[in-house]
């Protein structure tokens, strides 16, 4: 691990290990004098995720502490897709009882690294339609988890609630990454909502983070009125840039989850990323109490929240329909 991606490690466990006298202890796992080993790999960039923070904070509740009776060894990818395949078998060679891998490009590198080690996935979308799992009942597998349920009605509502905030005719550009194999799907969803909504769309992807800011450019030559954000490692970490680009251009950005209208975006509908790393904790500590996760059914997301920044709305010269705010979940004033 390079020195800054430890002072960065050592900054978010500090974080959280300030706060432990705060946290309710719900629960007290059985433990050995084992200390148990549980690998982390994370297409993204840990520091750029406080959400992440709620898998520490869930197994402290749990009773597994680290630096106590768990160790956790962190391999990040910085969005650099490229890079998970080592990285996962570099974690491999610590021996973990179970791996945690994140999104579905980190997923899919785990899975390719091993057969054996229990993986415990988080903030994926489609666990069946990528072939992670035969059934989310049973996965059947050594892979299990939490998943937060993109299904083609989330990506049509999001375009139904979008076209509602732009009223006349408008062209919405997709912002995805084209190293995303979960991604290509959910776009071609889109683009067929789009027909039904008489509203053209724009496909604007982008192969890595260093090619984010190309994509929107497309955007702004193409004179898209709107961009459609979709779920990915890169426009995560990078949503300051994406939301910072919206605001200088005046081109509204529709995000897929609801944590990022907090940073500034002017909406978002889909399921909380902070309950999706407390969920998967729960999965880990399973596992470490003896459960396989063949045997662990899947956890879909059922609650899917609409967030709307009315602050965003007006640096926009959004005029927005009071039955949407309405309907919104969360307001930001």
């Amino acid at each position: 691990m390079k020195p800054g991606a430890a002072m960065r490690r050592r900054e978010f466990i500090k974080a959280i290990a300030g706060s432990a006298a705060t946290w309710p202890i719900v629960a007290r796992a059985q433990q050995t004098e084992r200390v148990r080993r549980i690998g982390f790999l994370f297409a993204g960039t840990l520091a750029l995720r406080p959400q992440a923070q709620e898998f520490w904070r869930a197994l402290h509740e749990l009773g597994y502490i680290e630096g106590k009776n768990v160790v956790i060894e962190v391999r990040e990818a910085h969005g650099k897709i490229e890079e998970l395949p080592k990285l996962a078998y570099e974690l491999i060679s610590t021996r973990p009882d179970v791996l945690v891998a994140v999104t579905t490009p980190g997923v899919a590198a785990a899975k390719n690294a091993t057969q054996s080690i229990p993986i415990v996935m988080a903030v994926v979308a489609d666990p069946l339609g990528t072939g992670f799992v035969k059934n989310l009942g049973r996965p059947e597998a050594n892979i299990t988890g939490p998943s937060y349920s993109v299904s083609p009605d989330i990506v049509g509502k999001r375009m139904e609630l979008f076209k509602e905030m732009l009223p006349e005719r408008s062209v919405i550009g997709i912002l995805w990454s084209a190293k995303n194999r979960s991604s290509a799907d959910l776009v071609r969803v889109a683009e067929r909502a789009g027909r039904l909504l008489d509203t053209p769309t724009l496909s604007l992807s982008f192969e890595g983070p260093a090619d984010l800011k190309a994509g929107l450019e497309r955007a702004l030559a193409a004179h898209v009125n709107a961009i459609l954000v979709m779920a990915d490692p890169a426009t995560f970490d990078h949503r300051r840039e994406i939301i910072d680009f919206s605001l200088a251009n005046r081109i509204p950005t529709f995000h897929a989850f609801p944590e990022e209208t907090s940073d500034g975006a002017l909406a978002a509908y889909g399921a909380s990323l902070s309950e999706q790393y407390r969920r998967a904790a729960k999965y880990v500590v399973q596992i470490l109490q003896g459960a396989a996760p063949a045997d662990l059914p899947i956890d879909q997301a059922t609650h899917f929240k609409f967030s709307f920044n009315l602050k965003t709305a007006k640096a926009l010269g959004l005029t927005v329909p009071p039955s949407l705010l309405a309907r919104a979940d969360e307001v930001i004033e």
